[in-house]
């Protein structure tokens, strides 16, 4: 009994066996990722937002860590996107400026004294820029509209224009750094935020020389970052982006 029982579940088993190899390897044999690659399971169809088009960006922003003038800046962004993720640009940026807290304070405390002095301003700011987009991606806002963003980061070199007298004024050169937030409300326009950090050595201020009967005044120098945020609205051409293969 027992023996026919054992000769039942092997034929079940038997004519089970094809059906069980089909159905495991219905999914045919296991690929490597450089396989899937290549075999088309990549994103296609991606909207290329930056790739090969010209961004023009009017922007204003100010400087962060003044001590004793702070800057309003006008100006505007150029870049071109040669890959989707490279860009050159340049920016230019004018400043207006107006005293701090901290100068508004030394005026009222040692008047005499500042008049024969003077603060730094800053009246320009050029650049030539190299930006990297390394992340970007989409986001719901209030769950009715996808909007695409990016992160860039940018570095690059340029001149500095400051005024105020003779001790702190004159053209000086200036290193770039800086990252930023693009997020496009469009296909062909978007809000641009940054903070640049723009390195050079300058005076802060011109101070009367107290070590002399002269009345000559004098002024420090050091290298110092001066941290600016901007914000700008993009427009970028032509209007309709690629899309890749």
């Amino acid at each position: 009994m027992q023996y026919r029982q054992l000769l039942l579940v092997g034929c079940i088993f038997g004519l089970l066996l094809p059906t069980i190899c089909q159905a495991a390897n219905i999914q045919g044999p296991r690929r490597s990722a450089l396989q899937k690659l290549q075999d088309g399971d990549a994103v296609r169809k991606r909207l290329l937002l930056r790739e090969s088009r010209f961004e023009v960006t009017p922007t204003l922003g100010f400087t962060l860590n003044d001590a004793y003038r702070r800057n309003a800046l006008f100006g505007v962004k150029l870049d071109y996107h040669f890959r989707d993720n490279l860009a050159v640009g340049t920016a230019l940026l004018v400043g207006v400026s107006f005293d701090s807290a901290l100068a508004e304070q030394l005026n009222a405390k040692r008047k005499e004294r500042i008049a024969k002095g003077s603060f730094s301003d800053v009246g320009l700011l050029g650049s030539v820029d190299l930006t990297y987009t390394p992340l970007f991606g989409k986001v719901a806002f209030l769950g009715r509209k996808v909007l695409n963003y990016d992160f860039q980061v940018s570095l690059g070199g340029g001149v500095a224009n400051l005024s105020g007298s003779k001790d702190v004024e004159g053209l000086i050169p200036v290193a770039v750094a800086g990252a930023g937030l693009r997020i496009f409300v469009d296909r062909w326009m978007a809000v641009n935020l940054q903070v640049r950090d723009y390195l050079y050595s300058s005076a802060l201020n011109s101070i009367a020389d107290v070590t002399t009967d002269e009345q000559e005044t004098r002024a420090d120098s050091a290298v110092r970052n001066n941290f600016v945020f901007t914000m700008g609205y993009s427009f970028l051409f032509p209007k309709v982006p690629k899309v890749s293969d």
